[in-house]
Formats: C-alpha cells, sequence, structure tokens
C-alpha cells in the first residue's frame, strides 16, 4: 500500500528533470550577449549603441535593474542623442512588482538628454 503513493512522489519529483533540456556551459549565452541575439528591433541608434540597447532592454525585462541601467548608460555613451536608451535608464528606476518607483531619479536621467 505504502509503494503507490511512493511511486506517484517519485514520479512527481523525476518528471521535471526529464523534462529539463541539456545545457551545454560552452553554449552559455554570456552577460554581454544577453538581448542582442534573439532580440530584433530597428531604432534610430548608432550600431555602437544598438547592442548596449537591446541588453538593456532584455535585463529590464528580466528584472535586473542596475544591469539593465548599465546597458542603457553604455548606449547613451555609444549615442548620446538615441533618446530611447535615456528612457530605457529612466525605466529602471521603475520598479511594479513591489511599488517601487524613484520619479526623481527617472526625472533626473531624462534630464541628460540634449545637455
Amino acid at each position: 500500500m505504502k509503494t503507490l503513493p511512493l511511486a506517484i512522489a517519485a514520479l512527481a519529483f523525476a518528471t521535471p528533470l526529464l523534462a529539463h533540456p541539456d545545457h551545454n556551459e560552452s553554449e552559455a549565452t554570456s552577460p554581454e550577449q544577453v538581448g542582442t541575439e534573439y532580440m530584433v528591433m530597428e531604432t534610430s541608434a548608432d550600431e555602437a549603441a544598438q547592442g548596449p540597447f537591446l541588453r538593456g532592454l532584455a535585463l529590464l525585462h528580466n528584472f535586473e535593474y542596475p544591469r539593465a541601467a548599465e546597458a542603457f548608460r553604455e548606449a547613451q555613451a555609444a549615442d548620446p542623442d538615441f533618446v530611447m536608451a535615456y528612457w530605457g535608464e529612466a525605466m529602471t528606476h521603475n520598479h511594479p512588482l513591489w511599488a517601487e518607483q524613484d520619479f526623481e531619479a527617472a526625472h533626473a536621467v531624462l534630464g541628460k538628454l540634449g545637455a
């Protein structure tokens, strides 16, 4: 009688392991490549700013706010007139899941436009 619940429990825990794909560490995406391989988006940015912007966008959508801000600042440095890079950095100060918004910091980022 005890073997049936034990078998069901073992099957329940083993099934996700069987479904997990085999990952090759050498094929892992580096942090610098996040968002640049799979994301295609036409922007007005210089080519040097496009990669960091896409990486920042991917990091932003993965709630990696500090790393996203760095990527957006890298895009700004590559193309100071690329407005979306400033928007992206400003968005890193909005954390809707935790009801945290730093409006002053976001406005300060947008204040860098045209400076």
